[in-house]
């Protein structure tokens, strides 16, 4: 129990009972062994548990600790979005069909699944050559219809349904799009868990890769925030410096 932490720390070693005084040196100490030993996420459980703790001693009459005391900000660990490497990418989008089909697009245009599934043929404007995407909270942006992708869709009929991605029943639901995307998987033996938001990663990657600037591809995917963005520059840094490492004779 997260409690035990608190407890084995902060009870008398003679009765092994009463909790000793905490003060500001011990309360320290205390916290700086958590962040050290453990993981962030563990600690701010941990840390979070000890406050309502420390209120229901408050509320039941006991001194508020609270008051005293300063918890420290856990900062937590960031998770860099996994991509997939070009070879990688080609070889996804070797597949065929409507999964093969769903792929490309979601790798030329970095859109969400969700978006995807709702792309209808008359989002398409071929002689403008622009795709307008319907995305979170009914924002529309428009994106460039990739060469690519255009001669795959032409391939396909528009009689089946008004979705690009559907049936006569409406359209592509997005756990068919997963299950495709995990057949793939075990089919191509890639050592990476494959699903359909991976190719908006690995699109805004590969883009920074090329030197794309980072306003362009914040357009892209819709981002409202720049920050949101950003992230996909670490992911480029460290593909960079692991790139170096493998590379660079004198690395």
């Amino acid at each position: 129990m997260d409690l035990e932490k608190f407890s084995d720390e902060f009870k008398s070693d003679k009765f092994k009972t009463e909790l000793v005084e905490i003060n500001s040196k011990s309360w320290a100490h205390f916290c700086r062994n958590l962040i050290l030993k453990l993981k962030p996420a563990s600690c701010e459980r941990i840390l979070s548990t000890i406050r309502v703790f420390f209120r229901f001693i408050h509320d039941e009459g006991g001194p508020d600790l609270l008051s005293g005391l300063s918890f420290p900000r856990i900062r937590k660990e960031r998770k860099l979005p996994r991509v997939l490497s070009f070879e990688e990418t080609l070889s996804a989008l070797k597949a065929e069909g409507m999964p093969g089909l769903l792929l490309e697009f979601l790798y030329c245009t970095g859109a969400r699944i969700s978006e995807a599934t709702q792309l209808r043929w008359s989002d398409i404007d071929f002689s403008r050559r622009m795709i307008l995407i319907r995305g979170k909270g009914r924002k529309e942006r428009s994106i460039p219809l990739a060469i690519v992708f255009e001669l795959r869709l032409r391939e396909f009929s528009r009689d089946h349904s008004v979705f690009v991605f559907g049936t006569a029943n409406g359209p592509l639901d997005p756990r068919l799009a997963r299950k495709w995307c995990r057949d793939l998987e075990s089919k191509l033996k890639i050592p990476k868990h494959l699903h359909p938001h991976l190719f908006r990663h690995t699109m805004a990657t590969h883009l920074l890769d090329q030197g794309a600037d980072l306003r362009f591809i914040q357009e892209l995917l819709g981002h409202s925030s720049l920050s949101t963005t950003q992230k996909y520059l670490s992911v480029s840094k460290s593909r960079l410096m692991k790139v170096f490492d493998e590379s660079h004779p004198r690395a």
